[in-house]
């Protein structure tokens, strides 16, 4: 915030209600289609307000009109491609409709992408890279452009899998921020944030008991795209 601008709380701000409907269907045990419709009305937003004698824009917390979209996608898990490569890929698109039931409708199209690849490079060495693009998308008076990030890392593994230690890169070009405009009433403003999203992390894991049972391993970045993408924004 500038010296001519601020932050301001809402006590009359009203609850969110949400409606959603999700059909999905899973097929080979590594594809994954569906759709959705999503409803929201009285979304909480940030609702500029413009004072001419002062020159301050307020932004002031209060519920946006009705938000809603109608949206497909394709998942694909843990597809071993070669011998060497597997691949999990997630495209998620929908067409949606901000509405603030006085002055303001936008529609548009979104699509959002996820890709992670890990490459086996022996028995012991492993290396995955993965990104994800966001295209241009509208949040009630907010028009946000595209952004997304690239992360890569290398993992290790030794006495018989039971020790590994690992290297990430995250966000390697730090884009994962935000740069958009809001709009209402004439008023316009530029928003251009940034945080600490890149970073480097060093890891190291040991298994205890039995190492011939079946565990789960994690998988870098495809936790974190489930809650992302899953049909939703």
């Amino acid at each position: 915030m500038g010296a001519y601008a601020y932050i301001e709380g809402n006590p009359q701000v009203r609850p969110s209600y949400s409606d959603n409907l999700r059909l999905s269907y899973v097929a080979f045990k590594v594809l994954n289609i569906g759709t959705s419709f999503n409803y929201n009305k009285g979304i909480i937003v940030q609702i500029p307000q413009y004072d001419p004698a002062t020159g301050q824009t307020g932004y002031i917390q209060g519920n946006f009109g009705t938000y809603y979209y109608l949206g497909a996608w394709v998942s694909v898990s843990g597809l071993p491609i070669t011998k060497w490569w597997q691949l999990t890929l997630n495209l998620w698109g929908a067409y949606t409709v901000n509405d603030d039931n006085v002055t303001t409708t936008t529609r548009s199209w979104q699509v959002e992408t996820y890709l992670n690849s890990t490459f086996l490079l022996s028995k012991t060495w492993s290396a995955e890279i993965e990104g994800w693009v966001q295209t241009p998308a509208t949040w009630g008076y907010y028009s946000m452009k595209t952004r997304g990030e690239l992360s890569a890392g290398v993992k290790k593994t030794f006495c018989d899998n039971k020790g590994s230690v690992s290297l990430y890169i995250d966000d390697i070009f730090n884009t994962s921020g935000t740069n958009g405009t809001m709009s209402r009433n004439g008023t316009v403003s530029h928003t251009n944030s940034r945080w600490d999203s890149r970073a480097i992390r060093f890891s190291f894991s040991w298994r205890f008991g039995n190492t011939n049972s079946p565990a789960k391993q994690r998988k870098v970045g495809q936790q974190e795209e489930a809650k992302r993408m899953g049909g939703g924004n």
